[in-house]
């Protein structure tokens, strides 16, 4: 419950923020939700983001989920967003 709140709370803030976010030409966005921990799993991040994910893309993100990834799969997916969000400069 928190943690939704918070998510809200931060695209809230967003908004807020840059009341162009709303209306850009392109908007995407990079999920990384790591719930197989091995000493802690946890039970919920992968559905979160998921729930997440589609609320996004009804809002018309493009969105990449990343699923229990090692620092390197992490890396490489913040790298191909980064890649892609240079065409738009």
């Amino acid at each position: 419950m928190k943690r939704r709140i918070f998510i809200a709370v931060f695209f809230l803030t967003l908004i807020i923020i840059s009341p162009g976010f709303l209306f850009a030409e392109s908007r995407n966005a990079l999920l990384i939700a790591n719930a197989a921990y091995t000493n802690a799993p946890l039970s919920t991040p992968i559905q979160e983001a998921r729930g997440l994910k589609q609320s996004l893309v009804k809002l018309g993100f493009n969105v990449t989920l990343v699923e229990n990834a090692d620092i390197n799969a992490m890396e490489k997916a913040s790298d191909e967003l980064a890649e892609f969000l240079k065409c738009f400069k």
